[in-house]
């Protein structure tokens, strides 16, 4: 039958057999002379003394020994790090040791000791060939350190091993490293170059960063509380190694980032010049978290400014940063400003400088908004013309940086057409000129109003200039501009669909031209107040609106405009948020026809009683009424001018009824100031 033959047991020597195997064959010149020889040789006693897993022996019971001799026999191979790497991972296994018989503080002296021998291990690893990747797959002696470390939960000391490596391999440390004439001389063609000397360092340095990174994530984890960590030594290491590594500019940069990817507060909390630098580039709104959450508002708003003016941003962002520094500044003038020699104190003068800049910003999103339609537009011809390549070039300019108030006003918004933003730009610059914004006016309502009408009459009167003059334009012969993409789409002006459009628009852009604070849309005047500002002549855009109105219940037959006057115009301008004192005064003021001017009173008086019925349980609004009564909202003035009224044989029930409505609200007024 057949024999079972024992298996031999392997002997110690049988570790290190596939790396004796490419020493076959070489000479004693090439064993004395040659740097790859001696890293064989070097790998052979390496693994002798702590052999790898896939060796498949267990770890010789004198190693320790057999390391003192190798050191003091082999000094050429056997390097005195190799022996102090050594040396710290029998401390690391006597910690093991200690630690499962539960006796944690020799334990803790034991790895501490093993940290310290590492590091020192480290500063003796000169040669490339203890960092790079070998070529059987063996791993580099600083790696395996590192991995020991940190498997213990050591990274602060594995990047202190790391950094101490890296030092071999930057500055004059680096030429030692690479070998002076003699050792240059010594080698046959294997000498170390610049090459490896340079791969050496990034080795050391990814290792140094990816251990701060693992060690950033452990304390995280563990969530530890104490006001200085393991993760705290590893970054004030790194930071104060990166000024001496002058052949890695960016390592410092990676070290942030791993902090930043791994615990932002905790990179926040760093008293770096460095850190802020880093992250005006990489990630702006955590510094500038920073600086608020800390109180310095003026760098924060310092900083939210030159970001919105740096070269490069979109101008999304840059109206981001905007709205950030004017929020910043206005919290720096209302707390005790931190003295800061970078960072302009903030004054309301500076609050108002950042308000108007994002005034202007918010303009030119919606002037690129609209540019951006216009082109898609232009794109559409089949031909592309001169329009659509200057509107390329408008929507380059407006995205690539912010424009001045009058570049914007003049190149873009007048240009094109953008009426609405004229007259926002208008409001913005506090610019004074009541014929320029009834003209803007105009031009924004016609535009709205299709010219198109099945009566010849009307049409004619639409598409003439006269029919478009208002109350406050002093150039009657060009009272609006033409749009050259005007487009009715085949509207009648009797259908009435124009009215809804025409509503909104002019609802909307009043309460944003009335806004009181700076490019704050939604808080109107008092009801007390006879005026509008500057951009929202009230009175000619009533007057139009009145016009309008008229002319179109005039031509419906299904409305009888002498006996009811159509209430939208004044509805609308309430809706933007327009005083009743002046919208009463411009109402009563409107019209040029006799029935337009019947149509006006009729609304004026339709306000004044819904205000004083208001009034009625409103004291706030009792005091504007007061005041409206004062400054020419009297019912008794307008009862006068209906009585007076000449109609030419129309309005006559409008007339009555309106006369009646106002006795009503006289009555209403004397109960009201007569408690």
């Amino acid at each position: 039958g057949s024999t079972t033959q024992k298996k031999v047991e392997q002997k110690p020597c049988t570790a290190v057999d596939a790396h004796l195997k490419p020493l076959a064959g070489l000479t004693l010149r090439e064993l004395v002379c040659s740097r790859k020889a001696h890293e064989l040789v070097r790998g052979c006693l390496r693994a002798l003394v702590a052999p790898n897993a896939k060796d498949k022996v267990k770890p010789y019971a004198w190693p320790h020994d057999l390391a003192r001799e190798l050191g003091a026999s082999c000094g050429l191979f056997f390097r005195g790090g190799d022996a102090l790497a050594h040396a710290a991972s029998l401390k690391l296994a006597r910690a093991e040791k200690l630690a499962l018989s539960a006796r944690h503080a020799e334990a803790d002296q034991e790895i501490k000791k093993a940290s310290e021998g590492y590091v020192l291990a480290a500063r003796a690893w000169r040669s490339p060939a203890d960092v790079l990747p070998a070529a059987n797959g063996q791993t580099p002696a600083l790696a395996a350190a590192c991995n020991a470390l940190r498997a213990r939960n050591q990274g602060a000391a594995a990047v202190r091993c790391a950094l101490a490596c890296a030092a071999n391999f930057t500055g004059d440390a680096a030429e030692e490293s690479v070998g002076g004439d003699w050792e240059s001389a010594l080698y046959r063609g294997t000498a170390p170059t610049s090459s490896d000397s340079a791969a050496a360092l990034k080795a050391c340095l990814d290792a140094a960063v990816d251990a701060v990174g693992g060690e950033l994530r452990r304390c995280v984890s563990v969530r530890e509380h104490t006001e200085r960590d393991s993760a705290d030594d590893a970054l004030a290491a790194c930071c104060a190694a990166s000024v001496s590594i002058r052949n890695a500019p960016d390592f410092l940069d990676r070290v942030l980032e791993a902090a930043r990817e791994a615990d932002p507060a905790r990179l926040l909390s760093l008293p770096l010049p460095a850190v802020e630098p880093f992250l005006r580039k990489r990630d702006p709104a955590l510094l500038w978290r920073h600086h608020a959450g800390r109180g310095r508002h003026a760098a924060a708003a310092a900083l939210m400014e030159d970001l919105a003016t740096a070269s490069g941003a979109k101008l999304d962002d840059r109206v981001g940063c905007l709205v950030r520094a004017a929020d910043a500044a206005r919290r720096a003038c209302s707390a005790p400003q931190i003295v800061d020699d970078q960072a302009p104190l903030c004054d309301a003068a500076r609050v108002r400088d950042l308000d108007e800049l994002l005034a202007v910003a918010r303009l030119q999103q919606r002037c690129l908004r609209r540019a951006r339609d216009l082109l898609h537009d232009a794109r559409r011809l089949p031909v592309p013309d001169e329009r659509s390549r200057d509107l390329e070039r408008v929507c380059q300019t407006l995205e690539s940086r912010l424009v001045g108030v009058s570049e914007l006003y003049n190149d873009v918004a007048s240009r094109y057409g953008m009426w609405d933003v004229c007259l926002a730009t208008l409001k913005v610059c506090g610019h004074d000129d009541e014929p320029l914004a009834v003209k803007l006016w105009t031009s924004l309502i016609k535009r709205l109003v299709p010219n198109n009408a099945r009566d010849p009459e009307l049409r004619r009167e639409l598409t003439s200039a006269p029919f478009w003059v208002a109350p406050g334009c002093t150039d009657a012969q060009e009272p609006f501009w033409e749009d050259d993409y005007d487009d009715d789409q085949g509207q009648c002006f009797e259908d009435g669909a124009w009215r809804r459009p025409l509503r909104d628009a002019v609802s909307a852009l009043g309460r944003e031209l009335g806004a009181d604070e700076l490019g704050a849309p939604g808080v109107s005047r008092g009801d007390d107040a006879p005026w509008t500002g500057p951009a929202f002549p009230l009175k000619a855009v009533a007057a139009l609106l009145q016009r309008l109105a008229t002319r179109a219940a005039d031509a419906d037959p299904a409305s009888d405009a002498d006996s009811a006057a159509p209430k939208w115009p004044a509805d609308c301008l309430l809706d933007a948020g327009a005083p009743r004192l002046a919208l009463t005064l411009a109402l009563a003021d409107a019209g040029t026809s006799p029935l337009e001017r019947l149509h006006g009173l009729a609304n004026a008086a339709d306000v004044l009683d819904a205000w004083a019925q208001k009034a009625r349980d409103d004291a706030r609004a009792r005091a504007s009424l007061a005041a409206g009564l004062r400054h020419g909202a009297d019912p008794d003035a307008l009862a006068a001018a209906l009585r007076g009224f000449d109609g030419r044989g129309r309005g006559g029930p409008l007339v009555q009824r309106t006369l009646e409505r106002l006795a009503l609200t006289s009555e209403r007024v004397e109960a009201l100031f007569s408690r």
